[in-house]
């Protein structure tokens, strides 16, 4: 299946985004939620509000019984066109980590605050006074698991970073040799 890349605008759902990326005017509810099945299916970071970033690249599915509107840029032959798919799809990776490393650091810091709390060590130690003395071992466990995370996901970025530095490289030499013909 041929796909396309757009980026999001002002688009705060995946129905607002669907509607803005196919002509869905004539079509029915199973039509409008096919559609965003697929987007969704391509772009797994949209199932979550903070998917919705301005500017955030999405993979955008050809549908051939439906027609796109002009945001949506589809993929070209040529090798120029494969590069900046190529870009495109690195710079959703890159999305997808920034998301994947927020959502665990978030869970993570809302772990160590709740084993922070007076009324959940409280609770503990009413139920089992000697697990209580295991909350503050608990709790540099989840600080280090975060340290950890946050470690793999800044070395992932880099190599994203890097791979797209040298995809960079790759086609200014694409274009020059392109130019010297």
């Amino acid at each position: 299946m041929e796909t396309g890349f757009a980026r999001i605008n002002r688009e705060k759902t995946i129905a607002t985004l669907a509607r803005n990326l196919f002509d869905l005017r004539d079509a029915d509810r199973a039509t409008r939620r096919r559609v965003e099945r697929e987007i969704l299916r391509l772009n797994p970071g949209l199932r979550r509000p903070e998917g919705f970033r301005p500017g955030r690249a999405v993979i955008v599915p050809r549908l051939p019984d439906l027609k796109l509107t002009d945001r949506v840029e589809m993929q070209k032959p040529d090798v120029d066109g494969l590069l900046q798919e190529t870009a495109r799809r690195l710079q959703v990776g890159v999305n997808l980590i920034e998301e994947g490393a927020a959502t665990e650091r978030s869970r993570l810091e809302a772990g160590i605050e709740r084993l922070g709390d007076r009324r959940i060590a409280a609770l503990v130690r009413k139920e089992n006074p000697d697990a209580a003395k295991l909350l503050p071992q608990i709790s540099r466990g989840l600080k280090e698991r975060a340290d950890v995370k946050a470690k793999s996901a800044e070395r992932l970025q880099r190599a994203f970073t890097d791979a797209q530095s040298e995809l960079a490289k790759l086609a200014r030499r694409a274009r020059s040799s392109v130019q010297d013909r």
